[in-house]
This record gives C-alpha cells, sequence and structure tokens, in this order.
C-alpha cells in the first residue's frame, strides 16, 4: 500500500462524499469507479451473456 500527501480542502472534499464509515481509499475507488460492483442494488445479480 502505498501514502499519498493531500492538504485539508482536498481532505475535506473526500469527506463530503464518503458514505457510512469509508476511509478517503474507499471514496476514491467509488468516485474512479474501482468499485462498480460493489454498487449494484441488493438482490440485483450481475447478469451475463454467453452463446452456447
Amino acid at each position: 500500500m502505498r501514502s499519498i500527501r493531500i492538504d485539508d480542502e482536498v481532505y475535506a472534499w473526500l469527506e463530503k462524499r464518503a458514505v457510512g464509515f469509508d476511509d478517503p481509499n474507499r471514496v476514491l475507488r467509488r468516485l474512479a469507479g474501482l468499485d462498480v460492483e460493489q454498487e449494484q442494488p441488493a438482490g440485483k445479480a450481475r447478469t451475463t451473456s454467453s452463446s452456447r
């Protein structure tokens, strides 16, 4: 894991976008679209199409 330095204004921006107990890394992952599967509504299964 790497560390980055951010100023107070950027940290406040991240903090406003936190959901529940999100830490800055989770907020950034969500905003960057890296946690797409976790954001699907409960009960909605991901569908895939395959040709057999």
